[in-house]
């Protein structure tokens, strides 16, 4: 099933030397499976240790893939707004775009890898755009995420197109171990920016509940890059027997987003998105060792953009002309089922994906530049796929393939295998090689781009992927994990210009390798004090491209007395790798973005336990961005009242 991938001798080596020398690190002494989150279990609670790497719950200690978890109450200690704000703190991740404005926008990147290479599902809902195959995650309120599981590499085994990784987006629901509780929260910060938002959790007779409605508003924290958004969103669970129970979700969100005023081209850029989704399951355990789950989806997005002139005179337009309104349509089906055993040693799933899309774009353009079109396109995709994790004392195998057919692309074959050893209670160690893959976006194969050609012969991009991970704890109190990782990346799309340049399409021309590592500190220094450290190196190397290096640095330290204060100071470096000598390198990268949040309880309601809270964000008015059309904002602050019942 492996013999596609050619294993370099390079990273085989660096993977027998990484083995060898953590072996000699630590005792071999087994213990028993119950005694093994005792280290860990300092760090994160039992529930964020069920991981869906393979589309079931299994044990952290059993999953060879490198994953990062952000827990609902890890995104209220940050006191996040968005998941790019989240995934931003996230070692391995990248934001591309990403100016940190109120509601801003921004394009996942892990470890390298493009906008369209990285998978964003929301309760398995693949939330990518087929238009150009990147994820816009602004509609999506940062309220109703219970926690976020970030796999970084490709998880084409699984999940089919993710070249780069997955980030998989758990919604809240209820789940009857514990008391309901229920949540208000708001804060208003500069620039009338305000962020409100409810939730109910309950359960009525042995129906479970989780109800959501939040708005966010400002007037724009820099260059008057406004923001407004109204979301909501509901999940009903059903027991309809001691073996069946079924589910039905539905969500909301209208962002609507003034992009700013772009001087140097005299225009300015507007949108409005509009984002409904709803996805119903039926899971049945036919068996105490045979579970079967169905589910479908909708998702559907209308997405308006216009741009208007500021003066007019780059244009030879008047000012306040339309230069160019689009309107795109961009709506998702599917259905997804899967059947998983137990038995002996052995849990092994088998599955299955369907999913149509349509896309519709509608533009027009100033008459002066010769009025518009309307473009209409669809792509049918299915899938089946198998996986197996065979545990086996301190050793867990798993193999998997997957078989992904795509209506504009060629069909692909993605086998992976993973192996984690855990020879104590204090260390895991963890191998991946996967072979994986990237569709091409629609608008490469499919064209609605006036100067852009289609090519329908586009072929997927291709990677094989060899990781190697441990995560340890190097005493009582702190936790070390360590990734590796070289990525060889095939039939990337290159830009290939024709017609005297006047047009172009993409073609498969060029190869990438990606290698570098993670690194992950976390340490309690006394019983109130926490810190928390991620690095991030990645070398870069292209066919038609100079090396670049990349990386970033996280890092957090908290102070927690919940009878007290709880206090969160929190700093972000990152280097894009861009030659800082090139002029055309408008970015900003010798600075750290710091942010603090501080919370305190007090007793206002009998029924009701209520926290005060203030933020304050890049708090030593530091600049770092990527381009110059994505400055951040200098220092601001908000507060506000968080309370559950």
């Amino acid at each position: 099933m492996l013999s596609m991938i050619k294993i370099p001798r390079a990273p085989l080596t660096a993977v027998i030397l990484f083995i060898s020398a953590g072996l000699n690190s630590f005792s071999w002494a087994a213990t028993p499976e119950e005694q093994e989150w005792e280290v860990l279990n300092l760090f994160y609670k039992p529930h964020e240790l069920v991981v869906s790497a393979t589309h079931y719950p299994k044990p952290l200690s059993r999953v060879a893939e490198n994953i990062s978890i952000v827990t609902a109450e890890e995104i209220k200690a940050m006191n996040a707004h968005s998941v790019a704000e989240v995934l931003s703190r996230v070692p391995g991740v990248f934001m591309g775009g990403y100016d940190r404005n109120f509601g801003s926008t921004a394009n996942i990147l892990i470890q390298g890898s493009g906008k369209y290479h990285t998978l964003v599902l929301l309760d398995g809902i693949p939330w990518n755009y087929l238009v150009e195959g990147n994820a816009a995650t602004i509609n999506i309120p940062v309220g109703i995420i219970e926690r976020i599981e970030i796999i970084k590499g490709p998880a084409s085994s699984s999940w089919g197109s993710s070249l780069g990784g997955v980030v998989n987006i758990l919604t809240k629901t209820f789940s009857g171990d514990n008391d309901p509780s229920n949540h208000a929260y708001a804060t208003y910060g500069e620039n009338q920016t305000s962020d409100i938002r409810a939730d109910f959790v309950n359960k009525l007779g042995k129906v479970d509940i989780f109800a959501y409605a939040g708005r966010m508003d400002s007037n724009g924290l820099l260059d008057k890059k406004s923001f407004e958004n109204n979301s909501f969103y509901s999940k009903i669970r059903i027991p309809m027997s001691d073996v069946l129970t079924c589910g039905i979700s539905a969500g909301y969100s209208e962002p609507d987003l003034f992009y700013g005023n772009f001087y140097d081209y005299d225009f300015s850029s507007s949108a409005d998105l509009k984002s409904y989704f709803t996805t119903a399951y039926m899971d049945a355990r036919l068996r105490d060792n045979l579970n079967v789950n169905l589910s479908a989806y909708s998702f559907q997005n209308r997405y308006a953009q216009k741009d208007k002139t500021l003066t007019g005179d780059y244009w030879g337009l008047s000012p306040d002309a339309v230069i160019q309104a689009f309107s795109l349509r961009d709506n998702k089906w599917g259905a997804k089922g899967k059947v998983v055993g137990e038995y002996g040693n052995h849990t092994a799933l088998l599955g299955g994906d369907l999913a149509y899309g349509k896309l519709k774009d509608n533009t027009c353009f100033a008459p002066e530049f010769g009025g518009g079109y309307s473009i209409k396109t669809d792509v049918n995709t299915w899938a089946v796929y198998f996986n197996d994790t065979i545990a086996m004392n301190q050793w867990a195998i798993t193999p998997g393939i997957r078989y992904d057919s795509n209506s504009t692309s060629k069909d692909f074959v993605s086998p992976s295998l993973g192996i984690t050893f855990q020879p104590n209670h204090r260390v895991i160690f963890r191998a991946m090689v996967s072979r994986g893959f990237s569709s091409p976006p629609l608008v490469y194969s499919s064209s609605y781009v006036v100067d852009l050609i289609p090519n329908p012969d586009l072929k997927p991009e291709t990677i094989n992927s060899y990781q190697l991970g441990m995560e340890a704890g190097i005493s009582l109190k702190s936790r070390l994990k360590i990734s590796l990782f070289h990525h060889d990346v095939e039939n990337m799309f290159f830009k290939e210009y024709v017609d005297s340049e006047e047009k172009y399409r993409y073609i498969n021309a060029v190869s990438d390798t990606r290698q570098g590592f993670e690194c992950e500190l976390q340490a309690s220094l006394s019983s109130h004090i926490l810190v928390d450290f991620g690095g991030t190196y990645i070398h870069q190397s292209s066919e038609t491209q100079e090396d670049r290096n990349l990386s970033s640095i996280n890092f957090a330290i908290a102070f927690q007395h919940p009878e007290i204060i709880n206090a969160r100071f929190m700093g972000q470096y990152m280097q894009w790798g861009q030659d800082h000598g090139d002029p055309s390198n408008t970015g900003s990268y010798d600075n750290v973005i710091c942010d603090v949040h501080i919370s305190k309880p007090i007793s206002v309601f009998r029924l009701a336990e209520t926290e005060l809270f203030i933020t304050g964000h890049n708090i030593f008015n530091g600049a770092l961005y990527d381009d110059v059309y994505n400055k951040n904002p200098e220092r601001w602050i908000e507060g506000g009242l968080h309370i559950t019942f």
